[in-house]
């Protein structure tokens, strides 16, 4: 009988009689108190027993479409380039594309299926001309605005013939975000400054990942001038607009082939939602870096891997890669080499070498150090820590990636609240509680809240710390920070389930290692109850040859610290270039 209503709102909607209403629980936090009672769906990214199979799943799919994807590009503009030509371009976009597509697709295609359903509620869609972003930036903010993932659900409800309506009571439309007109006048600050000095440097080396002196340091010892930012600087007011014409002929040719209605569905909103930089606009921003004939040619590029939503520099690169000049990009967080599920691989495929922390998966890494913190102090003695402790929130949950579970980031979120509960009150007293900085203002207040009915005395920070010494950190998910403290020898301990489920073959035997070491835990109540009865000998248990081992095996491959960072990368620099 069908008397289910799928409301894919960001609000609980008055319930009809004789029906229920069943709620996304990425749209709605089913963790909240106030929402307990509804009915969610049982979406199938909360089948953990699946997410080997889906990861697999996804990586075919991906690998299927992109060879078909990058194909139509050649066909369309009329080029020959190679599919990591392409990738250097459009590769970062179209994973997450895909990777968000896939998710919304697969979390509401089993439930509109049955029969059950007789109606489905979105938010009022984008036209088509809005669903395509200006840029891969305006792509990544628009994944959580509701306007734009309900023209998602509107094209899967299209092609499936599944009944829906516009809910347009209290509905308002979501803004999009602009730039701040300060930042416009610095990014053309940088853009004069940049354009001297990449004439003088004939290379780009921008944003290593090394502390802000050791990062000019390291271009004057390479006699360049020294580039601090290196801003988007296409002028996107003059863009061409959407041109539906030239994506309905995209379509064709990409749909040319019999394919299954799923296949078609990601080929149309891909089609679809090409940001107007890399469809109407490629043309003309290939011409704009091919006639600077200093940025079309550049010896070599370095930067670590944190520019896939700036247009400039990707397409600076992808010219450059046609060119046969050398891409050197560098290790940016902890997940590159070890998560079993984050498959975007992008910046390692594309770079001509890859810098890691410490690892050599494949023949173009070379194994490098901890970039970040690598010649900051390293604590050797149990006199250099301090009697406090911080702990590190959970982030927001980033709603794109399909193995994401909303019941597992909701479980975890409530047992940060949980860990600091079983605290005695004397610890408690002596805790820092750092909100995670893509927190929105909701969570920070609920969180703020509970703690508050906790301990008073707990500190809560947004912004930074200015205390240097803790005596422990706890860290509530697998985080580049994390790395950081154990390169640093500073005491840290991991809270998070499935650390080794989550981890790839590669790095199993080092996360156990640590687990093993009491290094990571995954029972905040075990957790809680190890610091209530070793806080006064916390100092002891970290310089114990049991933990010290384990922090130096796991160091020793995914995050090496060393004493002189510029010396020693400027030696591995100079072998390549």
């Amino acid at each position: 009988m069908k008397n289910e209503i799928l409301v894919l709102l960001n609000e609980e909607i008055e319930q009809k009689q004789e029906t229920k209403n069943i709620y996304h629980p990425e749209l709605i936090n089913k963790f909240l108190k106030k929402n307990q009672y509804l009915n969610f769906l049982n979406s199938f990214s909360e089948n953990t027993n699946k997410r080997d199979e889906s990861f697999e799943n996804f990586t075919n799919l991906e690998e299927e479409l992109f060879d078909e994807f990058y194909s139509n590009l050649n066909f369309f503009f009329n080029k020959n380039l190679s599919k990591d030509i392409w990738r250097v371009l459009v590769g970062s976009w179209f994973h997450f594309a895909l990777e968000t597509f896939y998710n919304r697709y697969f979390s509401i295609k089993n439930y509109i299926k049955s029969d059950n359903v007789s109606l489905c509620y979105i938010d009022i869609p984008n036209t088509i001309e809005q669903f395509a972003s200006k840029n891969t930036e305006d792509f990544i903010t628009n994944i959580d605005n509701k306007n734009w993932n309900s023209f998602i659900y509107k094209t899967i409800f299209d092609e499936l013939g599944t009944p829906y309506q516009v809910y347009k009571k209290n509905n308002k439309i979501e803004p999009s975000t602009n730039k701040k007109t300060n930042k416009i006048m610095l990014d053309k600050i940088f853009y004069y400054y940049n354009k001297f000095a990449l004439r003088f440097n004939k290379s780009l080396i921008v944003d290593t990942y090394l502390p802000n002196f050791n990062n000019i340091l390291l271009q004057l010892k390479l006699r360049k001038i020294p580039i601090f930012s290196f801003p988007d600087n296409f002028k996107y007011k003059y863009l061409k607009k959407y041109s539906i014409q030239d994506r309905n002929k995209f379509l064709s040719n990409f749909i040319k082939n019999k394919n299954e209605i799923d296949i078609k569905i990601f080929k149309k909103l891909l089609t679809f939602s090409i940001p107007l930089s890399l469809f109407e606009n490629f043309e003309y921003f290939v011409n704009e870096i091919k006639k600077n004939k200093t940025l079309s040619n550049l010896k070599f590029i370095l930067s670590s891997q944190n520019y896939d939503s700036n247009e400039y520099f990707k397409y600076i690169a992808f010219i450059n890669k046609i060119n046969k000049n050398k891409l050197l990009y560098i290790q940016h967080g902890n997940n590159t080499g070890t998560s079993k599920f984050d498959g975007y691989d992008n910046s390692l495929i594309t770079a001509t070498n890859f810098f890691t922390w410490g690892y050599s998966h494949q023949e173009n890494q070379i194994p490098l150090f901890n970039i970040k913190i690598s010649g900051c102090k390293k604590i050797t003695k149990k006199l250099e820590i301090g009697d406090q402790m911080i702990f590190y929130s959970l982030y927001r949950p980033i709603k794109r990636y399909f193995w994401d579970s909303m019941s597992m980031y909701n479980e975890s979120f409530n047992n940060q609240l949980n860990f600091i509960k079983n605290l005695s009150n004397s610890i408690q007293s002596k805790t820092f509680f750092k909100f995670h900085p893509t927190l929105d203002d909701n969570k920070i207040f609920y969180l703020s809240q509970n703690l508050n009915e906790i301990n008073s005395n707990i500190k809560k920070i947004s912004g930074k710390i200015k205390i240097k010494k803790f005596k422990i950190a706890i860290y509530s998910y697998d985080s580049t920070g994390f790395y950081e403290y154990l390169s640093l020898n500073k005491p840290v301990i991991g809270l998070w389930k499935n650390s080794i489920t989550e981890v790839n073959e590669k790095s199993k035997k080092y996360y156990l290692a640590l687990k093993e070491a009491g290094l990571i835990h995954e029972n905040y109540i075990q957790l809680a109850e190890f610091l209530n009865s070793n806080w006064e000998n916390l100092g002891d248990w970290w310089f114990s040859k049991k933990v010290q081992d384990a922090i130096n095996f796991f160091t020793s491959e995914y995050s090496l610290y060393e004493r002189k960072p510029v010396k020693e990368f400027i030696s591995k620099i100079k072998k390549i270039i």
